[in-house]
């Protein structure tokens, strides 16, 4: 089905909907329109999580008049900067835009892509298309309104990598995408939350191997990274073919945290592959941390991430400990490892080592990842005649270890082990 008898489809839809037709009835005489990216999802059949409306005046009146129709509240985004107001209706933000006597068409128009530049009258049914969107819905092409679009908001290149990855069958104009380029430069200047939340969207798509590529297609990564010339280039071409492996052995996941995972996994390659030997000691998470383009709890856990050896652990004793190091994210630990092995012969003992972690009992796993405690401080002390101090600490380490390794596994077994260690 083409565009316009989507548009045509939609428009009785949405005509009949409700909650339009009280959004109709408090702006009546006050032209209306939903617009942008929800206006597009809609037509293509995604997902929908908001819906946004432009106004030609009176903003403020119709919002507050909606928002008491549907018994919610409305709030106002942007503060004074902007004549925008918001409600919530079972998840579903509505948002409203007052023109403020600008034009509808020049307003598609300042708009970054074209199938973001539609207005659909929600009194009439008539599409309103300036730039040429539909005909590019059509297409399934991504393609700028202006030539100056990314470089008035740098951060519109971020968009068009993650639109190009969600949008189905959808691929980018090469002009588009040479503007988008030239801009990414300046992403460094645009406000963190922004660049964060666009980021966060993107690394969270799947596959990670396409996200990577249009990173690197539009030069966003030295912006991102902060570091540019050959080093950089020479991380990106060296992990190409890892990101293939990080992502064919990365599970999807779907919940809030699992997304924390995610984004947790794919910062911490992007670190891994900055350091010139594939250690945890790389200055990209506290230098994105400091330009919150990352949330500390996604830090703590990319660094958590790295943080385990990165040599194969090449006995059954020193896979045990290395699980331990790990913790409980060592699946995904393991798969970045595996992903960044520098030789086949690493990559292969990667392998071997995680198969063979796989194949530990559930329970004993569990007790590897964190050991009971068997006995306390005070029963170190008695048992070893130790002063209070850091010789208690490292007896009561000895013994954890001793327990990841297998050698200790009852509170029998833990007195015996200090008494052979006097």
């Amino acid at each position: 089905m083409t565009a316009r008898r989507l548009f045509e489809s939609l428009a009785v839809r949405l005509l009949a909907h409700p909650r339009l037709g009280a959004l109709r009835e408090v702006a009546r005489g006050v032209p209306t329109y939903l617009v942008g990216g929800s206006l597009r999802d809609l037509t293509l059949g995604c997902s929908l999580s908001d819906l946004d409306f432009v106004l030609a005046r009176d903003g403020e009146r119709i919002a507050g008049a909606l928002a008491s129709r549907l018994g919610l509240r409305a709030t106002r985004l942007g503060g004074e900067r902007f004549r925008a107001w918001r409600i919530v209706v079972e998840g579903v933000c509505i948002d409203l835009w007052d023109l403020d006597g600008t034009s509808l068409e020049k307003d598609l128009w300042r708009r970054d892509l074209t199938v973001n530049a539609l207005a659909l009258d929600i009194e009439s049914g008539e599409l309103i298309d300036p730039t040429g969107g539909r005909a590019d819905l059509d297409a399934r092409l991504l393609r700028m309104t202006r030539s100056e679009v990314f470089a008035e908001d740098p951060v519109r290149s971020l968009r068009l990598a993650r639109l190009a990855l969600g949008l189905p069958g959808f691929s980018a104009e090469p002009a588009t995408v040479d503007a988008a380029r030239r801009a990414s430069p300046r992403l460094t200047e645009a406000p963190f939350e922004r660049v964060r939340g666009e980021l966060d969207r993107i690394l969270a798509a799947t596959p990670f191997r396409q996200v990577v590529r249009w990173l690197v297609d539009l030069e966003l990564l030295p912006a991102l990274l902060g570091a540019t010339g050959a080093s950089l280039a020479q991380a990106m071409a060296a992990g190409v073919e890892a990101i293939d492996r990080l992502d064919v052995t990365s599970p999807t996941k779907v919940n809030t945290a699992g997304m924390l995972d995610e984004l947790a996994l794919h910062w911490a390659f992007l670190a891994a592959l900055r350091s010139s030997n594939s250690t945890a000691e790389s200055d990209l998470l506290p230098l994105a941390a400091r330009r919150r383009l990352i949330t500390r709890e996604t830090r703590t856990r990319a660094d958590a991430l790295l943080a385990a050896t990165w040599e194969p652990p090449p006995t059954p004793i020193a896979r045990r400990l290395w699980l331990h190091d790990a913790g409980t994210s060592w699946q995904d630990a393991w798969r970045l490892r595996a992903a960044l092995a520098v030789t086949v012969q690493d990559r292969d003992s990667w392998l071997r080592a995680g198969h063979s972690l796989l194949r530990i009992p559930d329970h004993e796993r569990r007790m590897i990842l964190a050991p009971p405690r068997f006995l306390d401080g005070v029963a170190v002390r008695e048992i070893l005649a130790l002063e209070p101090g850091p010789a208690v600490g490292a007896a009561l380490a000895r013994l954890e270890r001793a327990q990841v390794e297998g050698m200790v596994n009852t509170k029998e077994e833990a007195l015996a082990f200090l008494q052979r260690i006097r």
